[in-house]
């Protein structure tokens, strides 16, 4: 939000004119699947006639019939030209719109609700708003008399951790958050979305939160910040308010007297970067939004565009800054800057989303004229000018203020100027402003989802927009911000006329509504891996049949050229509940469990063949049949079934898993101890760097030519972007899609290279020393920076392959993994040493010698649940070592050659504490083979308490003192550790309940359940978990607190 002075010169010094030019983007999107309408039946239309103080205000006029019309400006619609889809249109509950509305009487407050969340199809009630902007913490509008001075900002402005030392808490924000959940409660698919207007202080440059004060966020703060803004949006989805974007920061480049941060643009990418991960990891949907900012600096969303890839869906814009003809305060001196700037942005990153996510109307110089101003502004400037720039949402700024345009803060320079929607004074009353009417003709008949269609625009005084709504009916907004004049709409052959006056609006509707398709589901990555499902003798897809089109039951399911598709491809096995294979909802099923049976899509609640076992490489049915490719065939649409088992090449599937290991390190050669890896896990859109070896995970160089980490791609473009490779595409996680453009060659010249361009895996800048997210770059292979060694690690993949004695390392899936090492050519006999000593440390280094061999081996300590790493060191008369050595631990094997004497080695995950043993041995080129025997020293694996909630008997931040209460915790450990034992909670010394920890849904809760009791200790609550064998025990000292 901008100061009183910076906004409010839109509409005090309008000097209306209509000399206005608007932007027609080029591109465009995918036609909608519902049929056209035809031009036939009746027209309804709806009009506001803002110079007429007496004119209609959303007011439904008699309907108008398709016949011959000529004359007038005409809008002729283009249904076959398709742009962006729509999100939603709202406003914002901001501490001030609360307070306001909070004052309402129940019976008002419920109408109020009603008026802006529902949709009447007969009167002007009823806008139907389907978007709202939460501040994510303080923004200028907070309402005083509900608030008091915190510490530790020195004001009455507040984050949700001002504390360093205390926990995030996002409760300061109840009264809007309640609101938030009431209104999704009238309409459960409205979009939520948070901004923060700042990190809290002690993240900040000046410990203050002010953006004239605090300057910008610590750089050594900002995995701090990503991590605060990942538990805000999970403690946001834990109250019902689910995010479904989140922006890093409101108005990144304004420094106002309330609260504000500067960020610039590369670390507002990073920010994303690390939050993207984090948000992933967390099981949340939120996508974020980069700048969200005004139209006069497209060169930062550009930047955050191209540096955090895609750990951002697109860009959000606020209104503010215009300069151009015929609005008041035009400098011919600078640049043009309107709507426009969001498709020079956008058509440079087509894959992105566009948003406009703030803009607030203002009163103008003569109070008289703010109504009939404010609709010709912002029709004229902003709605129907972001919407013809590719815009997916209108969102305004407070939904509710008082006369007074408050309340707000003195003395912070907040503007006093600005509108809201309505206007409330009393408990029993609340008036309806201009804004409420412009959003009205959009939201009241422009569905979620509806598809903007080409919509021609004779004169630059009758704008216009149009779209067609998924049930397949249409609406077209008019604003006619010239004298009274003719509009002729034409359609399908034919057409209809109407006079508007001058500045009115005009919202036309026709077409009969056809039944909707439900919506997809929400997938969660806790439910199974997700990706495409491969078919490695074919190199083609598993592919629901018309699956953009159709998810109907009995829709035939076939192989297709891997693309991608969301909706036709994106499958997500179920491995650990009902082993079902699902897409958009359903699941792929047989009518019986007998040879011949076609796979089909249907409800996973049909009484159909749908529990599917996958192992290996094979997909089997309960009776053992195997999902089948008929004849092996390599041709598209041919459809799939159950076949008796066997070797052949159509019964071979690559499907996406998060258990199958990897098969192999890949390594710089100018930095043999810095590997391709991810420092935030395997979540969806982790960036792929350079990490250190001994903490970097085997890669599974999967059948399909795939670099794989936790069941995901190594990629340079998400899974359903078209975008090419180019030098500088930074590399990240993506769901897996079978495509050229994340298959990667490894060639004899150390280049790995993408199997869809000339592009190689470049370590960027040559970094060596850093975790620098690692890019592509044209291929060339005197380039030291694209030279790369492998290390074989057995057993990974589907298939381990065979040994290749001293010459080859076996191959598995066509690459690196054999479980035979070989005897070697001419290794002679074979003897056996014994450790010289042992230290048993975090290190966990064993060393092994003769008169003239020395064998090192370090990191013999890992983890339960944790696949560790060895590094082996040979030397040889005290030189670096030649030749190759094998490691043998837990029943698997793998092989390596060694480089300057050296090689590493992935343990696979321990499912066990203790000492266990490990054998090491060394084939040199020629000479005795030497068996080492030693141990790996498995330590318990590291529990975490990470959340304590009250779900029964809450009494402020905490129970009562005599009250029943439900208290559950979740315990964490390394993924594919069980955790097992129990939680007891406690206030100083003295228990108050205990609860056994049990798996829900993937994940380790303990209910732990407080009895009613007539006495008992007040103060904080200390959750203790207690482990077995495997699992350290933890404390953690929650955030809740008995009460008297």
């Amino acid at each position: 939000m901008r100061t009183r002075s910076r906004r409010s010169r839109s509409l005090a010094n309008l000097g209306i004119s209509v000399g206005l030019t608007l932007v027609l983007p080029l591109g465009f999107v995918a036609p909608a699947t519902t049929p056209a309408a035809a031009a036939d039946g009746s027209v309804s239309v709806w009009l506001t006639e803002a110079d007429n103080s007496s004119g209609a205000r959303l007011a439904k006029q008699a309907d108008l019939t398709w016949g011959s019309n000529s004359g007038g400006v005409e809008i002729s619609i283009n249904a076959s030209q398709t742009y962006q889809s729509i999100v939603g249109f709202g406003a914002s509950f901001t501490d001030s719109s609360s307070y306001v509305v909070n004052k309402l009487s129940e019976s008002k407050k419920t109408e109020w609700f009603n008026d802006m969340f529902t949709k009447s199809s007969s009167s002007s009630a009823g806008i139907g708003l389907t978007w709202l902007r939460q501040p994510l913490g303080a923004s200028d509008y907070i309402a005083p008399a509900i608030r008091s001075t915190v510490p530790a900002t020195g004001n009455v402005f507040y984050t949700y951790q001002d504390n360093q030392a205390g926990n995030v808490d996002i409760s300061a924000d109840n009264p809007s958050i309640a609101n938030v959940v009431r209104a999704k409660q009238i309409n459960p698919s409205i979009v939520v979305v948070g901004t923060p207007w700042s990190a809290p202080g002690w993240m900040r440059e000046n410990n203050s939160i002010l953006g004239n004060v605090g300057g910008s966020l610590k750089s050594d703060k900002e995995a701090t910040y990503a991590s605060y803004l990942a538990e805000v949006a999970q403690q946001y989805k834990d109250r019902g308010a689910n995010l479904d974007y989140i922006t890093i920061q409101n108005e990144p480049q304004f420094a106002p007297s309330y609260p504000g941060m500067i960020m610039d643009a590369a670390q507002q990418a990073r920010v994303a970067n690390s939050l993207a991960p984090q948000l992933a990891s967390k099981g949340l949907n939120t996508k974020i939004l980069g700048w969200d900012h005004n139209w006069d600096v497209p060169s930062y969303p550009t930047t955050v565009l191209q540096q955090a890839g895609s750990s951002v869906a697109g860009t959000a814009w606020h209104c503010y800054a215009v300069n151009k003809p015929g609005v008041g305060g035009y400098d011919s001196g600078r640049p043009i800057i309107d709507a426009s700037k969001q498709s020079e942005v956008r058509n440079n990153f087509t894959n992105k989303d566009t948003f406009l996510t703030e803009c607030s109307s203002t009163e103008s110089a003569n109070r008289d004229n703010t109504f009939k101003d404010s609709i010709w502004y912002h029709m004229s400037v902003v709605a129907i000018p972001s919407l013809r720039n590719w815009s997916r949402s209108l969102s305004y700024w407070n939904l509710a203020l008082d006369s007074n345009n408050g309340p707000y803060p003195s003395g912070y320079n907040i503007c006093d100027t600005c509108t809201a929607l309505t206007t409330i004074d009393s408990n029993s009353a609340y008036k309806r402003g201009a804004p409420y009417y412009f959003l009205g003709h959009f939201s009241k008949f422009v569905q979620q989802g509806a598809v903007r269609v080409g919509s021609s625009e004779e004169s630059s005084a009758v704008q216009n927009v149009a779209f067609k709504n998924p049930d397949g009916t249409y609406a077209v907004v008019v604003h006619n911000g010239g004298g009274p004049q003719d509009v002729r709409i034409s359609f399908d052959g034919k057409s209809i006329k109407r006079q508007l006056a001058a500045n009115t609006i005009a919202t036309f509707t026709w077409g009969t509504p056809s039944p909707v398709e439900p919506a997809d589901p929400e997938v969660s990555e806790s439910d199974g891996p997700i990706g495409a499902i491969v078919g490695l003798g074919s190199a083609k897809c598993l592919d629901l049949r018309s699956g953009s089109e159709t998810k109907d039951n009995g829709t035939a399911i076939q192989q297709y050229d891997c693309n991608g598709t969301p909706k036709g491809q994106r499958w997500q096995y179920r491995a650990g509940t009902d082993k079902t294979l699902r897409i958009r909802g359903k699941c792929l099923t047989t009518a019986a469990d007998s040879v011949g049976a076609k796979a089909a899509l249907y409800d996973c609640t049909a009484s159909r063949t749908k529990a599917w076992t996958v192992s290996g490489e094979r997909i089997t049915s309960p009776a053992g049949l195997c999902l089948t490719v008929p004849g092996n065939s390599t041709a598209n649409a041919v459809e799939v079934e159950l076949a008796t088992c066997s070797d052949a090449a159509g019964q071979r599937w690559l499907v996406p898993s998060t258990t199958v290991t990897g098969n192999a390190t890949i390594y710089a050669t100018q930095a043999p101890t810095r590997c391709v890896g991810t420092t935030n896990g395997t979540a969806l859109g982790a960036p792929v760097r350079s990490i250190p070896c001994a903490g970097a995970s085997a890669i599974l160089r999967a059948g399909d030519g795939s670099l794989r980490l936790g069941g995901k791609c190594v990629a340079y473009r998400a899974a359903d972007s078209s975008q090419s490779a180019a030098n500088g595409s930074k590399l990240f996680l993506a769901y897996c899609t079978g495509q050229n453009e994340q298959k990667w060659d490894v060639n004899q010249d150390g280049t790995i290279a993408l199997r869809s361009a000339a592009q190689c895996l470049d370590l960027t800048d040559g970094d060596t020393t850093s975790t620098v997210q690692l890019q592509t770059w044209e291929c060339s292979p005197g380039n030291d920076n694209q030279r790369w060694g492998t290390t074989v690690v057995s057993g990974g993949g589907t298939d381990p392959g065979t040994g290749g004695g001293d010459q080859e390392p076996g191959t598995g899936d066509g690459d690196p993994g054999g479980t035979n090492p070989g005897t070697g050519g001419t290794n002679g006999t074979n003897s056996s040493i014994q450790a010289e000593k042992t230290t048993e440390t975090a290190t966990g280094t064993t060393t092994w010698a003769t008169s003239t061999i020395k064998i090192v081996a370090s990191g013999l300590a890992t983890r339960v649940g944790k696949a560790g790493r060895v590094r082996v060191l040979i030397t040889q008369a005290n030189s670096a070592a030649g030749g190759r050595v094998t490691l043998d631990f837990a029943g698997r094997k793998a092989s390596a050659s060694l480089h300057q004497g050296a090689a590493e080695f992935r343990l696979p995950r321990a499912n066990r504490g203790g000492q266990q043993p490990l054998k090491l041995t060394y084939l040199p080129a020629t000479g005795t083979t030497i068996t080492t025997i030693g141990t790996v020293n498995v330590r318990k694996a590291t529990a975490k308490i990470s959340s304590v909630k009250i779900s029964k008997g809450r009494f402020h931040k905490g129970i009562r003192t005599r009250g029943a209460a439900r208290i559950s915790v979740r315990v964490t450990a390394p993924s594919g550790v069980a955790v097992t034992g129990k939680v007891t909670l406690k206030v100083g010394k003295r228990k108050l309940a205990t609860g056994k920890v049990r798996q829900v849904a993937g994940r380790y809760i303990a209910t732990v359940k407080i009895k009613a009791k007539s006495k008992r200790t007040a103060g904080r609550i200390t959750a203790t978990y207690s482990g077995d064998a495997n699992v350290n025990s933890t404390t953690r000292k929650t955030g809740l607190k008995v009460i008297r």
